[in-house]
């Protein structure tokens, strides 16, 4: 997966005789943490933040570079992100290719192909899939961010009111897509979290150290881990989705995903989850204020017909509200999220329930540099805590310093 970005920018670079225009950027971020979490997610545990008492301190919250290359109408994409709770110093995060053809009048469209994010987020519009806002992103967006890419294409049209004296913009995309077939684990095995990681390419994320992985266990076939990125059953997924704005003042967007799992199909240790969720996204941005809400509904299942093994249920929604005030940004946000475990077994519990509120402050000091302080408080209530001897219900919270650099 790692060459992905290498051979498509190789790509963009035949795809034209014209002159080429190249730019590379960059983004590094010293963070420093205080946590009262026992055993974060990163490291096995059921416990909800990113950092754990453990695993806090003066951190590197992550390092992105990002390269573009123009030929004409034809772009290259490419970013690596890294930080210091991997095994490989850094990853893909995406590497695409972008036709976007001069327009002709209001109706224009464009293509993009490669490994990208579908654009589902309101949050993370910054470099390496960073917020705008906050520290952290949502439940939802910390998910897509872990788990959710797309190795494929999509096509969208796009409707610009204003070239055509209007105050309406719409938009409409489709998208093709494999190799994200374990999708849906991580919510099913481990839960919701609340976070800023963003997993790379040919990445393992670790599942909480239950016995159902152990030799004999309910899911002996299971590796203890998750690779989101790969293609176990040969099928093809699909989403699509609308958008409205109304004078760059409100923003809907509507999407269905279906990654057309087989949930039957195992390979390597790895079970192909079949995963979809309908979500809706509105956005408010004033001139000084922002306010976002997200919402997402979806169903996860793998395991054997007709009786699978594995179904859960999972919704999650946030509001945000943020204001700019000169250089400094004021952010509060909301989350409410939940997994309904729908199969019963007793084995393997995945229900869970849990809201989290997070308070930001932002200050960009300079042109290249910001600074930022973010305290998150996590409640949550998860029963295969019970395996492990812990508490059901757990409250931890985590302050947040970072310094950011970029160029």
């Amino acid at each position: 997966m790692s060459r992905i970005g290498a051979g498509l920018l190789a790509l963009c670079l035949a795809a034209s005789a014209q002159a080429l225009e190249g730019e590379w950027h960059g983004l590094l971020d010293v963070r420093l943490a205080a946590s009262d979490s026992d055993k974060g997610w990163l490291s096995g545990g059921l416990d909800k933040q990113r950092f754990d008492r453990d695993h806090d301190g003066l951190r590197l919250g992550q390092a992105v570079l990002s390269g573009k290359v123009t030929a004409g109408t034809v772009s290259g994409h490419l970013w690596l992100n890294g930080d210091e709770h991997r095994d490989e110093v850094a990853g893909a995060g995406e590497a695409y290719l972008n036709w976007r053809p001069v327009p002709t009048s209001a109706w224009r469209w464009k293509v993009k192909a490669g490994l990208y994010f579908p654009e589902l987020s309101l949050e993370n519009q910054g470099p390496g899939w960073t917020s705008e806002y906050l520290i952290s992103s949502s439940a939802i967006n910390t998910w897509v961010g872990e788990e959710l890419r797309a190795l494929g294409g999509e096509a969208t049209l796009q409707y610009n009111g204003a070239q055509a004296g209007s105050a309406h913009d719409w938009q409409a995309t489709a998208g093709a897509f494999r190799w994200n077939d374990p999708a849906g684990g991580l919510l099913a095995w481990r839960g919701w979290s609340v976070g800023d990681r963003v997993t790379s390419s040919g990445e393992r994320v670790l599942f909480p150290d239950l016995a159902i992985f152990r030799t004999g266990g309910y899911w002996t076939g299971q590796i203890q881990g998750i690779e989101p990125f790969r293609e176990i059953d040969n099928k093809t997924g699909y989403y699509a989705s609308l958008g409205y704005r109304y004078q760059d003042r409100i923003a809907v967007t509507l999407m269905r995903y279906d990654n057309r799992g087989d949930p039957t199909r195992i390979e390597d240790g790895q079970w192909a989850w079949d995963t979809t969720f309908n979500h809706l996204g509105i956005g408010w941005y004033g001139e000084k204020t922002t306010v976002l809400a997200q919402v997402l509904d979806g169903r996860t299942v793998m395991g054997f017909v007709p009786f699978h093994d594995l179904i859960a249920d999972y919704r999650a929604w946030y509001l945000l509200a943020s204001r700019q005030l000169g250089a400094h940004r004021l952010t509060a946000r909301y989350d409410w999220f939940d997994v309904q475990d729908r199969d019963g077994k007793a084995a393997d519990p995945n229900e869970e329930y849990g809201k989290a509120l997070a308070l930001g402050w932002n200050w960009a000091f300079c042109k290249h540099m910001d600074a930022g302080v973010e305290w998150l408080r996590q409640d949550s209530d998860r029963e295969a805590r019970r395996l492990l001897g812990q508490p059901v219900e757990k409250t931890e919270d985590l302050w947040q310093g970072r310094v950011r650099w970029w160029f």
